[in-house]
């Protein structure tokens, strides 16, 4: 009885090409592993393919140094939107941008703004400066919106 179910069994099992089941027992559980292992090697290629077109897509639709359309409220685009200030103090050095000595000691640094120069001014000046921005906060200078001699 076990001999006819044995024959049964690898009768059935047999596949062209390849021993039955009698002849080489370990064949089929072999050829089982090797079809498993490329089924498993084909996903794990799948998705690495679908991270790295995700990577990509996600890297592409930051394209602008991720800015966002619409500015924050507490940073006005223009000049114009900003309250202007006054400062007074010495010309301290002058460049591509202006350092002030204020009347309180503090040396700030401004940038000039749009039309705005320091033509007709000299290091050691003492002059009146309207300005948008905040004073002494690092990474952001004031902006010169106008500039005059101290009366």
């Amino acid at each position: 009885m076990i001999k006819i179910f044995f024959l049964f069994a690898s009768a059935a099992t047999f596949r062209p090409g390849q021993e039955s089941n009698h002849r080489n027992p370990g064949g089929q559980i072999r050829c089982r592993n090797k079809e498993r292992n490329m089924m498993m090697k084909r996903k794990i290629c799948l998705i690495l393919t679908l991270v790295m077109v995700m990577l990509a897509l996600s890297a592409c639709g930051k394209m602008g140094g991720g800015k966002t359309a619409d500015a924050s409220p507490s940073q006005p685009q223009s000049t114009e939107q900003m309250e202007e200030k006054k400062v007074s103090g010495i010309i301290n050095q002058m460049g591509d941008y202006l350092v002030l000595l204020t009347g309180d000691g503090e040396y700030q640094v401004m940038d000039y703004g749009k039309g705005v120069s320091a033509d007709g001014f000299a290091e050691g000046d003492s002059v009146e400066i309207t300005y948008t921005g905040e004073l002494g906060v690092e990474g952001s200078n004031p902006v010169i919106t106008a500039i005059s001699k101290a009366k």
